[in-house]
């Protein structure tokens, strides 16, 4: 781990407005540094971040030195190339330069740290364990991977840096950061292999997860789900000391009941009393009104409870679940931004409205998961409406190691139409993949075992607008998924 300079001193971020480095920008003001960076979109900072930021868009040598002060050391988001400009005048001028992980480790060395990872979920079991938090009367820091709507902000910033109040932070497993972090809590949503760039191997991959769920700080507790569809992966990760969570009631010490997905999700939740001695029986909370729809984010909310009830169980040595609180708080709950947000309505030549949706969901689990409760949602509240489901694949090495798995998942969703448009390739180039790695292969093969046209493939993303309006006639639920540009062709429909 790598330490930030000594104060007073000024801080140059390489990628200052992504979710991650905002937040770091964030806590870095926060301990009093003097911030700068760039970014290549710097609009993409959190409206009610700390605006005495000195910012630019673009990236050149010269940005280092722009408002006339000399860094002391550089943070660099992972992203950042090794051909970064910056990046290379920083090591020409011997300017220690420090990655996201090490920043983020140095930043939360000596707090109280409940750390939230896993392959997908975590950016919501992150916000919805803060909310719970602070619903309790308990004073936290909250670092998010994604903008929480209540807040318009991705960090909450409480008594930063204390040794006594938590900081419950989404720890990103995509370049190791998540094993970075100190952990008092590991909580984790689902093990399913992805970033397998970065780990290389099916081993690999499982033995992060477990140095993430056991090697933490003395005394450090585990939470993960003991569902085998969400965590396949997770034999070396799971031991009997982790608490577990879930929608079955077999070795789950946490699990839901009664689940019914309307206008929102509703559910019974038990605590067993074998989690904690200072139980004498279960503790059942009936009629749960959740914002979120599906059954994943019933998942993701019973992660939340498990961290504050082992929060409450690490400080006070009791539980003190408020039961009004965790039944009736979350049923106008927001969310975080682009998780099913509802854009807007708009009507075609003949009248018929369509209702347009956005949605992260980028990994085929992920896609799967949102996807169906999407259809869900909609053959109970708008059952009258056709389904169109409009996805943007990410990066061609992941649609080729997941090739089979996206093409199982979308040969069975039960919508009327799957819009696939062009594959977001961020880096890469899809010469240097085979030619089954492509909309059109996945198009013809799900087309051919459904024997329909069910699968579309826009040759452009502008045509999308055109696609959707030139269904079949009547009312229209459209939800559009991806992490790179989906949100702005998703918008672009209802402006």
């Amino acid at each position: 781990m790598k330490l930030l300079p000594s104060l007073p001193a000024t801080i140059h971020i390489i990628g200052i407005a992504g979710i991650g480095m905002s937040a770091i920008a964030q806590l870095c003001i926060k301990l009093g540094y003097n911030v700068q960076g760039s970014d290549l979109d710097i609009s993409k900072f959190p409206d009610s971040g700390i605006k005495c930021i000195n910012m630019c868009d673009g990236h050149s040598a010269t940005n280092l030195y722009r408002w006339n002060k000399v860094p002391e050391c550089v943070l660099v988001s992972s992203i950042i190339k090794d051909d970064n400009p910056e990046l290379l005048e920083s090591i020409r001028n011997n300017i220690p330069v420090i990655k996201r992980a090490d920043a983020l480790s140095w930043l939360l060395r000596d707090t109280f740290n409940i750390a939230i990872s896993g392959t997908s979920g975590k950016t919501t079991t992150t916000t919805i364990t803060g909310e719970l938090f602070l619903k309790h009367g308990i004073s936290c820091t909250v670092i998010s991977g994604g903008i929480m709507k209540e807040y318009d902000t991705n960090c909450i910033i409480g008594e930063y840096p204390s040794v006594h109040q938590p900081v419950i932070v989404e720890a990103d497993e995509s370049d190791g950061t998540f094993l970075a972090i100190s952990r008092d809590i590991a909580m984790c949503t689902t093990i399913v292999p992805e970033h397998m760039e970065f780990f290389r191997s099916i081993d690999a991959f499982e033995e992060a997860y477990r140095c993430f769920l056991n090697d933490g700080k003395t005394g450090m507790c585990a939470i993960a789900c003991g569902d085998t569809d969400d965590n396949a992966y997770s034999n070396k990760a799971i031991n009997n000391s982790v608490i577990l969570y879930g929608l079955y009631d077999n070795k789950n010490h946490i699990y839901a009941k009664n689940i019914l997905v309307g206008e929102y999700t509703t559910f019974d939740m038990i605590i067993k009393s074998e989690l904690h001695d200072s139980l004498s029986s279960d503790i059942e909370i009936k009629s749960i009104r959740l914002s979120l729809l599906g059954k994943h984010n019933v998942k993701n909310f019973l992660c939340a409870v498990c961290g504050l009830i082992i929060y409450q169980i690490k400080t006070t040595g009791m539980i003190m679940i408020n039961h009004d609180v965790v039944q009736n708080s979350f049923k106008n709950f927001k969310g975080i931004e682009s998780r099913m947000d509802e854009l807007g309505k708009i009507t075609d030549a003949n009248g018929d409205e369509i209702c347009i949706f956005n949605d992260y969901a980028h990994h085929y689990k992920e896609i799967e998961c949102t996807a169906n409760s999407f259809i869900e949602y909609c053959n109970i509240c708008r059952a009258d409406y056709s389904i169109i489901i409009v996805i943007e694949l990410h990066k061609y090495s992941r649609v080729t190691s997941d090739l089979s798995e996206y093409i199982d998942v979308l040969s069975v969703l039960r919508a009327n139409r799957i819009i696939l448009m062009e594959i977001y390739g961020c880096w890469e180039n899809a010469e240097n993949y085979p030619t089954t790695s492509s909309n059109a292969y996945i198009a013809n093969v799900i087309n051919e075992k459904r024997g329909e046209e069910f699968v579309i493939v826009l040759e452009r993303n502008e045509f999308l607008r055109n696609a959707i309006l030139n269904e079949p006639r009547g009312g229209k639920m459209v939800i559009c998924m991806g992490a790179g540009k989906m949100k702005k062709y998703a918008k672009a429909l209802v402006e």
